[in-house]
């Protein structure tokens, strides 16, 4: 709200208390020095966002719709937030482990994020819960 190149917002919430605290800040939008701190240290977990740039579409072998898994990766890794990415693997059609017959992936992520790595780590968790 203090950066006047700002002018929305894409938020996303999952209960009316996390409604009723980010509309909290309203009531007083001045950034605190804590604040300014957490949102440095939120700057240095960028590499866990895909850019959805899609470029690794046509690299994969299996034809996996990869930035969608990543999505369901930052779901999972960044949010916590299992259901929605269990939710978002479906909507990329994955029902196993899609990377078990590749002995070395051949995507090469423009983020630079190793996708094998990454989708397994991502089945390996919705397997698991």
């Amino acid at each position: 709200m203090q950066n006047k190149n700002i002018c929305t917002i894409i938020a996303g919430f999952q209960t009316f208390d996390e409604l009723k605290e980010d509309l909290s800040i309203l009531t007083d939008p001045e950034i605190k020095a804590e604040e300014k701190a957490l949102l440095e240290k939120a700057n240095n977990f960028t590499s866990l966002y895909c850019q959805q740039c899609k470029m690794c579409l046509n690299q994969c072998n299996e034809g996996l719709d990869i930035p969608t898994l990543m999505r369901g990766y930052m779901y999972a890794s960044g949010y916590k937030n299992i259901d929605r990415a269990r939710q978002t693997i479906k909507e990329a059609g994955v029902f196993s482990t899609p990377c078990l017959n590749c002995k070395s992936c051949p995507v090469i992520c423009s983020s630079g994020f190793e996708i094998k790595e990454r989708i397994a780590g991502l089945m390996a968790i919705n397997n698991h819960i």
